[in-house]
This record gives C-alpha cells, structure tokens and sequence, in this order.
C-alpha cells in the first residue's frame, strides 16, 4: 500500500492493483520490434502526453530497451499526440518515408497513425501498439499494423472484482500489492486465437 500512497495526492485504501506494468509493456514491445527489424530507423507517437505516467513508463522503458539490446535501431524523434488525431495522422504522413516504424504508445491514434502511412504510401512502414480494438484489427488486416500488446481486460475487471470480494468476506490479503496480468503479442498469424 505505502507504494501506491508515493505516487498518488492522497492515500489510497487500494487492496492491490490489478493489471499489467507499462514499464513490462514497453519493454515487450521494444523486444518485438527489436527482433523484427534488428537495424533502421524508427519514429515514436506518444498517443497522449509524456505527462501521463503510464505513456512515460512504456516510453521510457521501450527507448532503454532499444538502446540497450537494439544499438542498430535509431530513434529519429518522438511525437506527443496530445489525442489529436489530425496532428498525429499529419505527422504520421511527413515521417513515414524516413522510417520503417513507428511505435505508438496506446491505440487511440492507431488510426491516425495508420492512415497517415496509407496517405504517404509507405507499405513497408509498419505500427507496434497496445491494445486491440476494430481499428487496430482493420490496420493489422491492411498489413500497417505488425502488433500489438495486449492483456485481458476482462480479467483485470473479473479478478478485481473476485479480490476485492474475498477481501471482503474472507477477509483475504494479496500476496503482493501488485497483482500482474499476463501480456501477449498479438499478430495477423495470432489474430484468431
């Protein structure tokens, strides 16, 4: 608890956490990419603002991670969206022939960041992204996005729920304040599963 309590204005009565760490997430991320391109260039859409603490953590930890175990992969620059879809799909479009991908932070600018490839007709750039919803499924279907890093929402709710209620009536405690879900990168070879 006291380590949530570091990070927020006021105290918090919180049982345990239960998700996934952005810090993880930028580093799969980065490992993905890494992989898959093992030089070029890269550019990096911060789908909000550095401000917001889980954009940093992924941000943070994929640039360490590419430094670190990728040294043949260059960063050119990195774009904060603000969620500015116009902006993002614009930027998206000017850098798209200096890089082979981009990757984007969440998956609210996917779109943006898609269309603004498609705009400059840069098939072999590709999106590494969070999440999954419709459009990043479209996006991986049209070859733009090659993945993205997901965990079960549904699990984080349906856990959460069953914890806080054995917390309530069993009188259960975490075995860690943090409980983590389970990451997968998802593909278009993945996609059905």
């Amino acid at each position: 608890k006291s380590a949530f309590n570091k990070i927020t204005d006021e105290p918090l009565k919180r049982v345990c956490y239960v998700g996934t760490d952005p810090w993880f997430e930028g580093i799969a991320c980065a490992r993905y990419l890494g992989n898959k391109m093992q030089s070029g260039r890269i550019a990096i859409v911060v789908t909000s603002s550095l401000q917001v603490l889980i954009m940093f953590q992924r941000y943070r930890s994929f640039v360490h991670t590419l430094k670190t175990e990728f040294p043949n992969i260059e960063i050119i620059d990195t774009f904060e969206a603000h969620a500015n879809f116009e902006e993002a799909q614009k930027y998206a479009e000017n850098v798209a022939s200096k890089v082979d991908a981009i990757y984007v932070t969440g998956n609210s600018m996917v779109p943006a960041v898609g269309q603004g490839i498609q705009l400059a007709n840069q098939d072999e750039t590709f999106i590494v992204c969070h999440n999954l919803d419709a459009a990043i499924v479209s996006k991986m279907r049209d070859g733009i996005v090659a993945s993205t890093l997901l965990s079960s929402t549904y699990a984080q709710g349906y856990d959460s729920v069953i914890h806080l209620f054995n917390y309530i009536c069993a009188d259960w405690k975490p075995f860690q304040p943090r409980l983590m879900q389970k990451m997968v990168t998802v593909t278009l070879d993945t996609l059905s599963e």
